[in-house]
């Protein structure tokens, strides 16, 4: 990647297809989700296990809610840099640069909540996520992922909680109506925990 930063947003420069300044990254006008995201994960003293640093709103938002442990796993070097910064006076915050596949297997604590929220990695590593992280995953952890169109055989698994978001996240990513999609530990599998916000992804 070749990344872009400004105050409103990261971006990718190396998508020559994507616009003048690239395909975006994580931008402001992402911040309602972010939180909601946080704040649906999060509960004090919990685990949180977030795949992506980005801007760190989500992580900000976490951190109001008092986690007892707060992981975040990020590839990319320029941003991990950035994390570290924010969090060098943080006791319960730890910033692992590197892969998430080869580094949640070095992982030794369990997880309450756990966001994914860096959809440009590979189709294959994407859908292998969800087993790569179960056995780190507590009973009723909640997993929130950006892939959810992949992940066909765990589509049938979710649920969706819709949140209220601005005009200016509508604008700019094109959704009129946002959901966080979520499917939860249970009894050792990922399942939907209420047959009334069940998830259908419709092509």
């Amino acid at each position: 990647m070749k990344l872009k930063f400004t105050e409103k947003g990261i971006w990718d420069e190396d998508c020559n297809k994507c616009g003048d300044d690239g395909v975006i990254i994580m931008h402001v006008d992402h911040t309602d989700y972010e939180h909601a995201v946080a704040d649906f994960i999060t509960k004090e003293n919990y685990n949180i296990l977030e795949i992506g640093y980005g801007m760190g709103i989500s992580a900000r938002r976490i951190q109001t809610l008092k986690p007892a442990k707060h992981i975040i796993i990020e590839k990319e070097k320029e941003i991990y840099d950035k994390g570290v910064e924010w969090a060098k006076d943080i006791d319960n915050v730890t910033l692992i640069h590197g892969d998430c596949i080869n580094e949640i297997g070095k992982l030794t604590d369990k997880f309450d909540g756990i966001y994914h929220s860096a959809d440009k990695d590979d189709v294959g590593r994407l859908l292998s996520f969800k087993d790569d992280i179960k056995s780190l995953a507590k009973e009723n952890c909640k997993l929130v992922m950006l892939n959810w169109h992949l992940n066909n055989t765990l589509i049938n698994k979710a649920n969706y909680k819709k949140i209220t978001t601005s005009d200016a996240l509508k604008n700019r990513f094109g959704e009129p109506e946002t959901n966080i999609v979520y499917t939860t530990l249970i009894d050792n599998d990922w399942k939907a925990d209420d047959v009334n916000t069940k998830y259908t992804w419709i092509m």
